[in-house]
């Protein structure tokens, strides 16, 4: 799932440009302050906020990890099926099954496939979870035909 995550962030760049430069702008607003008014606790807190924004991928990287600790399925194996119609889920506690049109869109990375049922929510298809190449191409195509696809 991290790696998953990773190629989110990947795939939305407009999010973490923003962030960056958030970071930028407040670590140099900060120092300015620091000149003008240097017995505030504003330039702290303007620093503060800068660095956040700069490290905001690695600092919600350990809130996703620790969430993710936490969901009932963790460490559970999913076993996903693919096909022209739609994708099936079956874990240990629940099964889904679903029409490819239920998918805003798709993201076909080097490592894997991101599939997006919501707006910033994702399903990660990890490449090393096929039985062979083939199949990880197969699925690759069928995303290609039956949703909005990008690839990356």
């Amino acid at each position: 799932m991290s790696v998953g995550r990773y190629w989110f962030w990947r795939t939305n760049p407009h999010w973490w440009i923003i962030s960056f430069a958030f970071g930028i702008a407040g670590l140099v607003l900060g120092l300015y302050l620091f000149n003008k008014v240097p017995h505030s606790p504003a330039p702290v807190v303007v620093v503060l906020a800068g660095l956040y924004f700069i490290l905001r991928y690695w600092i919600t990287g350990l809130a996703f990890r620790r969430t993710l600790k936490k969901h009932p399925q963790f460490n559970n194996t999913l076993n996903w099926t693919f096909n022209d119609n739609g994708l099936e889920l079956q874990s240990e506690h629940a099964t889904l099954k679903c029409d490819w049109n239920l998918y805003l869109k798709t993201c076909t990375v080097r490592d894997g496939f991101l599939l997006y049922p919501q707006k910033r929510m994702f399903n990660w298809i990890p490449r090393s979870g096929f039985r062979s190449v083939d199949d990880a191409r197969t699925l690759e195509d069928i995303l290609a035909r039956k949703t909005r696809n990008k690839k990356i």
